[in-house]
């Protein structure tokens, strides 16, 4: 039984037994992707991002929503950093669409850090991808503005399924675990 140090982000995944397949959803500029394969040291890890400029119907004023050629610029940083590490797989894909991609039960752990106006169509559509007794987990559990509505997501997956939930110390832009049973 894994028992997660909830000083922050970074620490949870230190907490993670080493070895497992895990994926990031929502990349940037791979920063945090750093952190995770430092921290988590998995086997495999799955890096899964669209790395497309989307209107502000689709993802609010999200301030990680850059112009096209900076996103561009993210997604060559992120293969220059990983293309020589066999333990990582890079796919550019929308979360919805990457998800039928894997088979169910697949996944050891799974981070959502996407579009955060679309948090529970992720939890559903990345839910069954993870294996019984492993986790889900996400940043951003929090509401802000017109482009974060995570935590309204999650506090509803989470009603409905009767499931704890774990959050992180942090004192805003908490990340949330969710362990399936």
């Amino acid at each position: 039984m894994v028992q997660f140090d909830l000083s922050d982000r970074e620490t949870i995944f230190s907490s993670l037994p080493p070895g497992g397949i895990g994926a990031e959803i929502g990349v940037d500029f791979g920063e945090i992707s750093k952190v995770i394969r430092r921290n988590a040291k998995p086997r495999l890890l799955y890096r899964v991002d669209v790395w497309i400029e989307q209107s502000r119907a689709v993802c609010g004023h999200d301030p990680a929503n850059y112009r096209q050629e900076i996103k561009d610029a993210a997604y060559r940083q992120v293969l220059g950093w990983f293309v020589v590490d066999e333990g990582v797989r890079v796919v550019k894909e929308f979360s919805e669409i990457a998800a039928p991609m894997f088979p169910d039960d697949y996944f050891d752990w799974l981070f959502l850090d996407a579009n955060h106006l679309r948090c529970y169509e992720d939890i559903q559509a990345w839910w069954p991808k993870v294996k019984s007794g492993s986790w889900l987990m996400g940043h951003d559990y929090c509401t802000a503005g017109d482009f974060i509505t995570v935590e309204e997501s999650v506090d509803r997956f989470i009603a409905e399924t009767g499931l704890p939930l774990l959050t992180t110390d942090d004192p805003i832009y908490k990340c949330w675990i969710i362990q399936k049973p």
